[in-house]
């Protein structure tokens, strides 16, 4: 009875550490999301989303209140996808590439790049020579087509999905979208 209940215990450690160390790896790859600007991209997007919804339902009478109502979702939403981007991330690389991701992109180099990479200097572009011939960057050459497949698949999927119920939650307020 002993050796059952200490296997029991010994394999809910391992499961709960494994858990935890799922936990990490997804937090890391948030972390990185951030800081390579997509989390903000996405919080651009559901603004422009709702711009052109406001236009769609112009003639609707939509009061501030029911936009601002409507709006409140946006944490949600943004928290959402970039949770199904993780998933993308998480299938092609490994906690130790996303930590390479977070520490090259988090210094000055990174973030110009980021921004405008016509502008790097002669030492920024060793820089990021340097981290292109790394194993992560060399991962990030070698999964690029499939991680942006999966990219716009994610965005499809979460634009349809955003538009389709925020016009389903005006429409259960009684208002319609005048095309």
């Amino acid at each position: 009875m002993k050796i059952k209940s200490l296997f029991l215990t010994v394999f809910s450690l391992f499961c709960f550490s494994m858990m935890a160390q799922e936990l990490s790896r997804q937090e890391s790859i948030v972390k990185y999301l951030t800081i390579n600007g997509t989390h903000a991209q996405y919080k651009s997007a559901y603004d422009q989303m709702f711009d052109v919804l406001e236009q769609q339902f112009k003639g609707a009478n939509v009061p501030v209140e029911v936009w601002t109502e409507v709006k409140t979702k946006k944490p949600m939403a943004i928290n959402q996808v970039v949770g199904m981007l993780a998933s993308a991330y998480r299938e092609n690389f490994s906690k130790e590439d996303i930590n390479n991701l977070i520490n090259f992109y988090s210094t000055g180099t990174g973030q110009q790049v980021l921004q405008d990479p016509t502008q790097l200097n002669k030492e920024q572009n060793q820089e990021l020579a340097n981290f292109h011939s790394s194993v992560t960057g060399q991962k990030m050459f070698e999964v690029r087509p499939k991680l942006e497949k999966d990219i716009s698949q994610v965005s499809e999927y979460w634009s349809r999905d955003l538009y389709k119920s925020t016009l389903d939650a005006l429409a259960a307020k009684g208002y319609q979208a005048q095309f």
